[in-house]
């Protein structure tokens, strides 16, 4: 499923309206930025908030796409036993372009990752991750480049271990 942000006000009005009536524990998903994003506008600052209200328990794949430049802030919140929101995951300052595209899930499972393409070509430019009340940090890809590493050495070693072993049997051949 994904839901898009730069749908006609009026109908996410009373899209949101039906579903506070008909759901009472609910992920809640705040944007801070600029009113170029059209959605149920709230006032905070000089930006403008949207506010997605969206049934706990399911997962939900959010599609944002930019169409001008500027910032924005993004929280997903959500809802304990008692129908309290105790868990906030904060993305703060996240570069939004023209040509932007930023994908993430909305359900209750572990951290929430926000992947950035800054430039629509398909590839993420930015990840970033956030876990239980925390904020949004890049992820760190160190890992993965220590193992992509690791494996080109290994292969790497492995080529020229059987180039050794072949140059070997052919000369003890010739040799005998």
């Amino acid at each position: 499923r994904y839901i898009w942000w730069n749908t006609s006000p009026s109908l996410m009005k009373s899209m949101r309206f039906a579903w506070l009536a008909a759901f009472t524990e609910c992920v809640t998903i705040r944007m801070v930025c600029p009113p170029w994003l059209s959605f149920e506008n709230t006032e905070d600052g000089d930006d403008t908030a949207k506010v997605l209200r969206l049934k706990e328990g399911a997962l939900y794949d959010i599609k944002i796409e930019g169409n001008a430049s500027g910032s924005m802030d993004y929280t997903v919140g959500y809802m304990d036993e008692n129908g309290e929101y105790t868990d906030f995951r904060r993305f703060e300052d996240i570069d939004v372009g023209r040509r932007t595209v930023i994908d993430t899930v909305a359900g209750n499972m572990g951290d929430t990752t926000l992947s950035v393409d800054s430039d629509g070509d398909g590839s993420y430019d930015e990840v970033y991750t956030a876990s239980e009340n925390g904020e949004g940090k890049p992820l760190d890809r160190t890992l993965t480049y220590v193992a992509f590493g690791v494996c080109c050495a290994s292969l790497l070693g492995a080529v020229i271990s059987t180039v050794i072993i072949v140059v070997r049997v052919k000369r003890r051949k010739a040799a005998a």
